[in-house]
């Protein structure tokens, strides 16, 4: 039978492995802990952002808001500023490497002046970076319709008003004919 105090020594030392086994788990994959939230005011040629401006920030293949993303909402820039743009990568292949600001547009990106590093951090990190941008991204060129353009939505709707007029008229005719055949009125 063993005695009670024998067991608390195992158990002691089982909780130790197991602790050292998991402290070295996590130090050996270098995956940051927490992420840096950025903020700051964002200028375009010297004057502030337009309220709607998107803000991502990228490192190497990594983006905090990347296009097919639908589930993640982008940071907007509001009143000149933008909060809360979070670059959290979960793979530690990315530290040590520039991070690199954009205005997310319909077809490109614009980059900022401003850069920073992505270092390990021990706890949650805010840090102020006020954003420079030489120009908005550029605004695809809508095409405009040709010229007596059937769309789809068109075809239907005049297709059906010809086919009840030349109804209608069938019926005309058909009734006019018949009350000058003396038939019923």
């Amino acid at each position: 039978m063993v005695g009670r105090h024998s067991v608390a020594p195992l158990m002691a030392a089982y909780l130790v492995i197991l602790l050292f086994v998991l402290g070295a788990a996590s130090s050996s994959s270098g995956i940051p802990s927490f992420p840096v939230i950025y903020q700051g005011t964002v200028t375009v040629a010297g004057a502030p952002a337009p309220d709607g401006t998107k803000i991502v920030a990228h490192i190497e293949d990594y983006s905090t808001h990347p296009v097919q993303a639908e589930e993640r909402t982008p940071v907007l820039v509001r009143d000149g500023r933008y909060a809360n743009l979070t670059v959290g990568p979960t793979d530690s292949k990315y530290l040590d490497k520039q991070i690199t600001f954009h205005i997310q547009g319909a077809i490109s990106t614009e980059q900022a002046i401003e850069t920073d590093m992505f270092v390990e951090v021990e706890k949650p990190t805010v840090k102020s970076v006020d954003l420079t941008f030489s120009r908005l991204p550029p605004v695809p060129t809508p095409i405009p319709p040709f010229v007596g353009d059937v769309s789809p939505g068109k075809l239907p709707h005049a297709a059906l008003l010809v086919g009840v007029l030349a109804l209608c008229m069938g019926l005309l005719r058909i009734g006019v004919g018949a009350r000058d055949r003396g038939g019923p009125s």
